[in-house]
């Protein structure tokens, strides 16, 4: 070991030679830096290589790197070329590719080695550790997206970026993230071309109208063609076999056919890649409408054969059924137009996307919001629309938005045109909710109009006069409209015009009424509101609103004047939310009644607040049973402490390791006997030694504390035959120098 470490310091001499001629560096400080660099490579080839050790040793070279940096530039030495000046880095490089072949499954130490690699512009070693790094991880979407977001942003090699996200699509086929940044990235490539058309002055509706001509005219020939072929069959084949086919083919294959291409993906992974196919990006190319739309069309088969509607091999399915599945899309996807200049190629990734989840509308709307961050795309969003369920809440939620959201993006909308579109969206959800009287969807309004309210709020920007007034107009309709039906679906009011609305009522109409009285100082009404909500068993189980009750009346409580004001306790309210809601929510209700109790030094309704949590068993249980514990041990001394704890285990299941821990620590901080702490180590073992190295830390520090080195070893050597996985303890125990 010792040779392959001064072997391996001694390749690096001559950087730290060249480091000490320029001065940089004193004799003193390389020395310093010798002796930590022989530590860390001594401390890289110990029997258990661990990943801290790495990242030590990277995270120093990497500070001893800046310093150089620092120290280059104040010495004066603007001249590059020094061996100093890449030595360091490629000694930083080595340190990772050593550190990941040990731990290749480090997702987090891989996208360290991505982020150094990107500042130091050494492209080559990027690209070739994506390659490394998807090969062992190439279920993780992420690293898919970073490796062709650098490849788009970065390299400017569309190319390569499509075909890293058609890859990771095949491995992920039901990845989400995967799917939308393909469609961000085929809509941020329409965008580019339509913009470097519009530079060059190239008329690209008139290139579209010839395409659509040109198809039109060969779909006319070819069936022209398929009708003399139809009457060469009845005449016979043997009386014209110049006229009769020689091959046969299916839909697919006639409809590559028709293409007159092959898909790039099918070329590359088959070696037959062209030399047009090897340059990085055709973005510096004089633009070529044909060669375009032929790319256009090449990319649209990448589309479909990536999604599975084209199927090159000959194993024998049903080609009727995968045709029409592929007609399918490819017909919602012409909608808006079948050019590429249309944005044909984005709508066929999403329609390909939305097969495989048809019911997620939030999936929908990401799709929606790339759209927006794009100009001339109305009519792709239109098909977007077009394609969402009426039958779904969630899409109802989109369909009654979109006027409200349409003017988020459009700068360009006028005071009144905002007004429309707010009226409009408030009428389309009045309408929907006529429709489907759902208390989420009654939400959804509420929500829309709430956004309404802070978007339209004046700005403090400075602004004309004109523009304040409109904005303080529009703000003030937005919160009629959001009072007005707040109190309709509150008051269970029959509705606008012939619109039944329902008796339900959302939380959120609730709250936001209640948030109004309680502005205005009318806590009192805003009490009211909410009581008359929580009377619904439904609405009981609302956390947010026992929250605004307890919030409320702590105001009336501390601001009261008179009697009546203050007839409900805030403990009451606490006490009375813990056991009206499930156990999930109750937890903090618990504890907040808990804590109320203990700044009140009153431990009889502290126990019955620990009676809820453990009846309820909130998840935060036994978070409460060692509070509970400490507070009693400190008051009423370690006898009530060992009380409660034996009902904890003997009467609830809000027990565990942590109260087992707990019991200890008081039992040592109150200086009980070492035995009454060991037999609590003892019985925690019993329970929780297979799994638990904490405790097992827990119990070592205990006997090496009390100056009994024996027992700590005996306690050790207890817990690697116990334990599962000892390893853990042993990296525990080098931690806290227990070794």
């Amino acid at each position: 070991m010792a040779e392959a470490v001064r072997g391996k310091l001694e390749r690096r001499t001559r950087e730290l030679h060249d480091l000490l001629e320029l001065g940089i560096f004193t004799q003193e400080e390389i020395k310093k830096i010798v002796k930590k660099r022989e530590h860390y490579e001594y401390l890289l080839r110990r029997r258990t290589t661990r990943k801290s050790d790495f990242i030590a040793y990277i995270d120093y070279e990497t500070k001893l790197e800046e310093l150089r940096k620092r120290r280059k530039k104040a010495h004066g030495l603007n001249v590059s070329g020094y061996f100093s000046d890449t030595s360091l880095i490629e000694g930083l490089h080595t340190l990772y590719y050593q550190a990941l072949v040990k731990f290749k499954d480090d997702v987090a130490l891989w996208k360290q080695y991505f982020a150094f690699c990107k500042k130091h512009r050494s492209l080559r070693r990027l690209s070739k550790a994506y390659a490394q790094c998807l090969r062992y991880h190439g279920d993780c979407p992420e690293i898919w997206i970073d490796a062709a977001e650098w490849e788009f942003r970065s390299n400017t090699n569309t190319r390569a970026a499509r075909a890293l996200l058609q890859r990771g699509l095949r491995v992920n086929k039901s990845s989400k993230e995967l799917m939308l940044e393909y469609f961000r990235l085929e809509v941020a490539y329409w965008q580019k071309m339509l913009k470097r058309a519009e530079t060059l002055g190239i008329d690209v509706n008139a290139i579209e109208a010839e395409q659509v001509q040109a198809k039109k005219s060969r779909k006319s020939g070819e069936k022209k063609n398929d009708d003399d072929d139809d009457e060469g069959n009845d005449s016979g084949g043997d009386e014209n076999p110049e006229l009769a086919p020689t091959v046969r083919l299916d839909g697919a294959q006639r409809s590559k056919a028709a293409s007159g291409v092959v898909s790039r993906m099918d070329r590359e992974e088959a070696g037959l890649a062209s030399d047009e196919d090897d340059d990085d990006d055709d973005d510096d190319d004089l633009f070529d409408a044909e060669q375009e739309q032929q790319e256009a069309q090449d990319m649209i088969s990448t589309v479909l054969k990536e999604s599975g509607k084209m199927d090159d091999s000959d194993d024998d399915h049903d080609d009727d059924e995968t045709a029409a599945e592929s007609a399918s899309v490819v017909q919602s996807a012409h909608a808006a137009g079948s050019t590429f200049y249309s944005g044909v190629i984005p709508r066929l990734v999403f329609f390909n996307a939305i097969e495989q989840h048809p019911d997620d509308m939030h999936f929908r709307r990401e799709f929606l919001e790339i759209y927006r961050c794009y100009p001339h795309t109305e009519a792709s969003r239109e098909v977007v629309y077009e394609s969402l369920p009426v039958d779904n809440l969630d899409a109802l939620e989109l369909i009654c938005r979109r006027p409200l959201d349409d003017h988020f993006i459009d700068a360009t909308f006028t005071a009144a045109e905002k007004k429309e579109a707010l009226e409009m969206s408030d009428l389309l959800f009045l309408r929907a909710v006529g429709q489907l009287p759902s208390p989420r969807l009654k939400a959804k309004h509420i929500e829309m109009l709430q956004d309404a309210v802070h978007t339209f709020a004046p700005s403090d920007k400075d602004t004309s006069a004109d523009d304040d007034d409109d904005d303080n107009n529009l703000h003030s309709l937005a919160k009629q409209l959001l009072h007005d039906r707040c109190l309709l679906y509150v008051n269970a009011a029959a509705g606008v015009g012939d619109i039944d609305i329902g008796g339900n009522a959302p939380a959120v109409a609730v709250l936001q009424l209640a948030r109004e009285h309680t502005d205005a100082g009318q806590h009192e009404e805003a009490l009211a509101t909410i009581n008359r909500a929580l009377a619904d068993e439904e609405l009981r189980q609302n956390a947010d609103l026992w929250e605004a009750k307890v919030n409320i009346t702590t105001t009336i409580t501390t601001t009261a004047t008179t009697a009546t004001t203050a007839t409900t306790a805030v403990a009451d309210v606490l006490l009375e939310a813990a056991t009206a809601l499930h156990a999930g929510a109750a937890g903090d209700f618990a504890a907040a009644l808990w804590q109320w109790h203990a700044n009140a030094r009153n431990i009889a309704a502290m126990q019955q607040a620990v009676r809820v949590a453990a009846s309820k068993r909130c998840d935060n249980a036994q978070a409460i049973c060692c509070a509970h514990l400490e507070f009693v041990a400190d008051k009423e001394g370690l006898k009530a402490a060992r009380d409660f704890v034996n009902w904890c285990i003997t009467s609830t299941q809000a027990y565990g390791l942590e109260l087992y821990l707990t019991w200890a620590d008081q039992e040592v901080e109150h200086h009980a006997t070492d035995a009454a702490v060991r037999h609590i180590f003892e019985e925690a073992v019993s329970r929780y030694g297979k799994w638990s190295p904490r405790l097992w830390l827990r119990y070592i520090q205990f006997e090496h504390d009390n100056g009994r080195p024996k027992e700590s070893s005996q306690v050790r050597w207890r817990a690697v035959k116990t334990l599962t996985d000892p390893t853990v303890l042993e990296q525990l125990l080098t931690e806290h120098k227990l070794m």
